[in-house]
């Protein structure tokens, strides 16, 4: 596995029902956290207090009311909460109908006979698709692109999408559709959407799953913030300020690759299927097209390369833009940005520095002390952290003395000295900003810069 130098990590594809256990274990051994399986949620009400909850147990039919302060439905595609809320979906709806597959199979690997790969497609006049690894063994899914409601996906469309037979077992078969949407607002007082609930993609450069952990991660922190007592009554807004415009411009990038995908795929010639030097040559023609096509399989920009800067929680620094690339990343600590990764010691980023609350960076051998901003951290009761990371080199990376980065590794604020009053910062960054402490003009209709 290629090492980057811009994640810890590199990127895996993964089966839900692979990873789903993984994060039911991980959420369970938090003190506090309950799963509970086979429950609909019937209705709900909400006052200023918070939420009473209708819900009905499936198996044994039980029903029993929540209170909650607050509501987050994650419920997907068809989410009640949504409707509820009288939120519609924006976009360009269906862009394909598709059935898949699930099957499994010891020789599948052998017979098609190339070099192990996540992504197999198969382009035929009559047949088009492609085979996704599940866990890189015996699960796979085949995906039929541009079907109707009556076609039958069965062990022969995989053996036709082949070209040969072999033994496997029909898991399941289910019908999907790909889309462009995303809900008009993502929550109303104290109930909000996320996930599938609040956006709608088509796979082809699998953002869904990610953009919906960073629906998470961005709404829990807020909510983490506004029950413990220190997060300020506009934060939980810029919820839908934040991650709206990411669905936006990640279901756009997801529907242009599958428009470039699809008039490869809809546009198969029937010599693809000739035999000797001419066949050869078309298949390779086509198979370049496609690779062409899809161009952000990789996609580190989309996934990593997005920004709140124009959050009203965001206090810009006059610094321009970077140049939006959905391919590539490339890491810088301009507000509204991901913090840059940085390899301190073996097994340790400064990724894992930052936690529940604010961390304040102080980076280089001359970076300004910190009481201020401590002392105006305990008096507003806001969690902060500070590290010193004096090594000269990371000044390059983080172009700023001072760095604060938000709960979720977003910077907030970055500069060489603090203002006369950091307390300021601190208020904007938690939902706060005080009249007392006003500054001259935002810049570009933003916050100001400090």
């Amino acid at each position: 596995m290629p090492e980057l130098d811009w994640s810890p990590y590199f990127k895996v594809q993964i089966g839900q029902n692979v990873i789903e256990p993984i994060l039911a274990e991980f959420a369970t051994s938090h003190p506090g956290t309950r799963l509970h399986y086979q429950w609909r949620l019937e209705s709900f009400s909400r006052s200023a207090e918070g939420v009473e909850s209708i819900l009905t147990e499936l198996p044994t039919n039980r029903r029993i009311t929540v209170r909650s302060r607050y509501l987050v439905g994650c419920d997907g595609a068809h989410s009640s909460v949504r409707r509820a809320m009288g939120v519609e979906y924006k976009g360009r709806g269906v862009l394909a109908r598709n059935k898949g597959i699930y099957f499994e199979s010891e020789h599948f690997d052998h017979v098609y006979g190339r070099r192990t790969g996540r992504l197999l497609w198969t382009l035929a006049p009559d047949i088009q698709g492609v085979f996704i690894a599940i866990n890189g063994r015996r699960g796979w899914t085949f995906n039929q692109y541009f079907v109707d409601d009556d076609t039958v996906v069965d062990a022969t469309t995989v053996w036709r999408a082949v070209g040969a037979e072999f033994p496997l077992d029909v898991i399941s078969v289910q019908s999907w559709s790909g889309y462009e949407l995303v809900a008009e607002r993502y929550g109303e007082g104290n109930v909000f959407i996320a996930g599938d609930a609040a956006h709608l993609f088509h796979p082809t450069g699998g953002f869904g799953m990610n953009t919906s952990i960073g629906d998470a991660i961005d709404l829990g922190w807020k909510l983490a913030a506004v029950l413990q007592g220190w997060g300020g009554p506009s934060l939980l807004a810029t919820y839908d300020a934040e991650r709206r415009p990411v669905a936006i411009s990640n279901g756009r990038e997801a529907a242009g690759n599958f428009d470039r995908l699809a008039a490869v795929m809809r546009n198969v010639p029937a010599s693809v299927e000739a035999t000797g030097l001419e066949g050869e040559r078309i298949r390779k023609t086509m198979g370049e097209e496609l690779n062409s096509q899809i161009r952000t399989w990789t996609a580190g920009g989309v996934h990593l390369g997005y920004s709140y800067e124009k959050s009203p929680i965001i206090i810009p620094d006059g610094t321009s833009a970077p140049t939006s690339d959905a391919r590539h990343y490339t890491p810088n600590a301009r507000p509204g940005g991901r913090a840059p990764h940085i390899w301190l010691k073996p097994g340790q980023s400064t990724l894992d520095l930052t936690g529940a609350g604010f961390t304040l960076l102080r980076i280089g051998p001359n970076a300004p002390a910190p009481d201020g901003m401590i002392r105006a951290a305990k008096s507003l009761d806001v969690p902060l952290g500070v590290t010193d990371l004096p090594e000269p080199d990371l000044l390059s990376r983080y172009q700023a003395a001072l760095v604060l980065v938000r709960p979720d590794g977003h910077v907030c604020w970055r500069a060489d000295q603090f203002p006369d009053d950091p307390g300021a910062i601190l208020d904007i960054a938690r939902g706060n900003p005080q009249p007392s402490r006003a500054f001259p003009a935002a810049h570009d209709g933003q916050q100001p810069v400090l």
